[in-house]
């Protein structure tokens, strides 16, 4: 079987015309319950950035939300759908 290396060459002219095409995919978890418009402004302002800062071509970057249901999120023994302890201060 051939490899990329032996059909191309180990040429780096090759290589950075696949990193071109590279398509960069960015996932965001986050708890349900924010706005869409919020979410939606979040997701573009990413792939922006992404494109800004990694000079991916706009087109070819992925960017979505994963919506989680509170109960599903926990963060050290509590859910997010728990009431934060309260805090007893010693007097």
């Amino acid at each position: 079987m051939k490899t990329v290396l032996d059909r191309h060459g180990s040429t780096p002219q090759y290589f950075l015309q696949l990193r071109r095409f590279a398509m960069p995919i960015v996932q965001i978890s986050l708890v349900s319950g924010r706005d869409e418009a919020v979410v939606k402004r979040c997701l573009k302002a990413v792939a922006q950035t992404v494109h800004e800062t990694l000079g991916a071509p706009l087109e070819s970057i992925r960017v979505f939300a994963t919506p989680v249901e509170p109960a599903h999120w926990v963060v050290g023994d509590r859910a997010k759908d728990e009431p934060a302890p309260t805090s007893k201060v010693s007097q």
